[in-house]
């Protein structure tokens, strides 16, 4: 995951923040994001994510994303059913 795709993820997640805790965070506030891979998913189609969202005013705030990038071609049960 990229620092762009990570910001997108973060500006569509940003409504919702309240509703699990967190603080509630204008897209115009973020400064900067900041990614940290902290898992791989099944045999390397995906990640976890550790987001880190730095704002202007207040601590940073972290969340945890995951991003599946499932092969092209499934041939196995077990890839079909991820």
């Amino acid at each position: 995951m990229n620092k762009a795709t990570a910001r997108l993820l973060v500006e569509r997640c940003l409504s919702r923040f309240s509703d699990v805790g967190l603080p509630q965070l204008e897209a115009s506030s973020i400064q900067d994001v900041r990614i940290k891979p902290i898992a791989t998913l099944w045999a390397g189609m995906g990640q976890v994510y550790d987001v880190t969202i730095m704002t202007a005013a207040g601590p940073p705030t972290s969340i945890v994303a995951k991003q599946v990038q499932m092969p092209r071609r499934c041939t196995s049960i077990g890839d079909q059913r991820k």
